[in-house]
C-alpha cells in the first residue's frame, strides 16, 4: 500500500513539473520544453538563487536581464538592459527571445522549442537551446560578419542571464550548419564583442614616450577603447556595469596594483560630481577641467595624491550617459603606468 501511494505522489510531482514546462510568456504562444541537468542544483536558470557568502552580501546583484545586439554600425555587439525583464522569471527564456526579435536580431518567425543545462567534459556549465527550423534559414542567408554578430548576441544574450559558460545552439534537434565556415557541432563560449587585430603605437603622454601594444576593444561598459593589453588586464563586473584594467602586480608588498575603472552613472554629470568629493571627504583634492576620448569632452577631474600614489576621477557625459573613470596608481609610476592609463583614457569613446 504505502508503495502505490508513493507511485502516486511521483506520478502527480512529475505532471505537475511537466505542466510547468509548457507555460509560455503573455504574449507568445510558444511551447518551450524546459529541462534542468546536472548543474540545475546552482542554476539561476532553474529558478533557485544560491545563498549569498559574507564577502558577497554587500556586493550589488543584478535583477535585469543585458540583452545583447550589433550596434549601429554593425561592427560591434553591445548591449542594455532589460528592465522591464526578470532574472528570476520561469518564462525568461521566451521573452530573451521576443528582445531579440524586437531589436531587429532574430526574424519574426524564429521560436525556441527547447532550453536545457548541462556540464562539459570539461565541468564548463553548458545551455543548450534548440530553435525552430526559421533559424536556420536566417543564418544560411547571412554573410560571415552578419552571422558572427547575430549568433555572437544570441549566445552572449543567454550566456550572461543564465550565468553558464558555453552554449549549444541546435535546429529541430540538429546541428546548425553555416555557409560562412563556422561550426557549431560544439558548444560555443562567450563572442569578444570585436575582434580587431593588436597592433603598436608610439604615443606621447605628459612628456612621456611610450612604444605599446594595443587592441581597439569594445567593453560590456558600453565604450571602446585602446587597451594596453601587455601592461593592463581587463575585468567587467556585470553587477556594477564596471569595467576595469588591472595592472598584475606592484613594486611594494601591501600595495594595490594600478588600476583603470569606467562605468556609466545613474546619476546626472553634477550629482556624480557631489557625490565624488562626499565620498573624498576632508582629503586635499585638486580639481580641474580637462577633455578625455577621441572625442575631446569635457570632463571635471579630482585627484587626490600623497607620497603613496594617488587618484584621479574622471566625470563627464558622452553618448547621452553620464561616465565616471577612475585611475588609481602608485608611488613611483607617474610615468610610467600611469601614463598608459592616461593614454588609454584618451582613446575612449561611448557607443551604444
Amino acid at each position: 500500500m504505502k508503495q502505490t501511494i508513493s507511485l502516486i505522489l511521483v506520478l502527480m510531482t512529475a505532471l505537475a513539473l511537466s505542466a510547468c514546462g509548457r507555460k509560455s510568456s503573455g504574449n507568445s504562444t510558444n511551447t518551450v520544453n524546459r529541462t534542468y541537468k546536472l548543474a540545475d542544483a546552482s542554476s539561476s536558470g532553474s529558478g533557485s538563487q544560491a545563498v549569498p557568502s559574507e564577502s558577497d552580501k554587500d556586493t550589488p546583484t543584478r535583477t535585469a536581464p543585458l540583452l545583447y545586439y550589433p550596434d549601429s554600425t554593425g561592427q560591434y555587439i553591445v548591449n542594455r538592459e532589460l528592465p522591464s525583464l526578470s532574472l528570476s522569471d520561469h518564462t525568461l527564456d521566451v521573452k530573451l527571445v521576443s528582445a531579440l526579435i524586437e531589436a531587429g536580431v532574430l526574424n519574426q518567425n524564429v521560436s525556441l522549442n527547447s532550453i536545457s543545462f548541462d556540464v562539459s567534459e570539461e565541468d564548463k556549465e553548458v545551455i543548450l537551446l534548440d530553435f525552430n527550423k526559421n533559424l536556420q534559414k536566417q543564418v544560411s542567408g547571412c554573410n560571415q560578419a552578419k552571422e558572427n554578430l547575430l549568433i555572437g548576441s544570441i549566445v552572449n544574450t543567454f550566456l550572461s542571464a543564465y550565468d553558464r559558460e558555453l552554449a549549444h545552439i541546435t535546429v529541430e534537434g540538429k546541428k546548425l550548419t553555416s555557409k560562412n565556415e563556422f561550426s557549431y557541432a560544439d558548444p560555443v563560449p562567450w563572442y569578444d564583442a570585436c575582434g580587431l587585430e593588436p597592433f603598436t603605437e608610439t604615443a606621447k603622454i605628459n612628456g612621456t614616450k611610450l612604444k605599446l601594444s594595443l587592441t581597439r576593444m569594445y567593453s560590456d561598459a558600453g565604450f571602446l577603447i585602446n587597451w594596453d593589453t601587455e601592461q593592463f588586464s581587463y575585468r567587467y563586473d556585470a553587477a556594477t556595469h564596471t569595467a576595469s584594467f588591472h595592472a598584475p602586480d606592484t613594486r611594494h608588498q601591501g600595495e594595490a596594483p594600478a588600476s583603470l575603472s569606467i562605468s556609466p552613472s545613474t546619476l546626472t554629470e553634477a550629482a556624480t560630481l557631489a557625490q565624488v568629493r562626499q565620498s573624498l571627504g576632508s582629503r586635499k583634492v585638486e580639481e580641474s577641467s580637462v577633455t578625455v576620448g577621441t572625442n575631446q569632452v569635457s570632463a571635471a577631474c579630482l585627484t587626490v595624491s600623497d607620497d603613496k600614489g594617488g587618484t584621479a576621477y574622471y566625470i563627464f557625459s558622452e553618448d547621452g550617459r553620464v561616465w565616471l573613470a577612475e585611475l588609481a596608481w602608485n608611488s613611483g609610476e607617474e610615468d610610467t603606468r600611469l601614463a598608459r592609463m592616461d593614454y588609454m583614457l584618451s582613446t575612449f569613446q561611448a557607443i551604444s
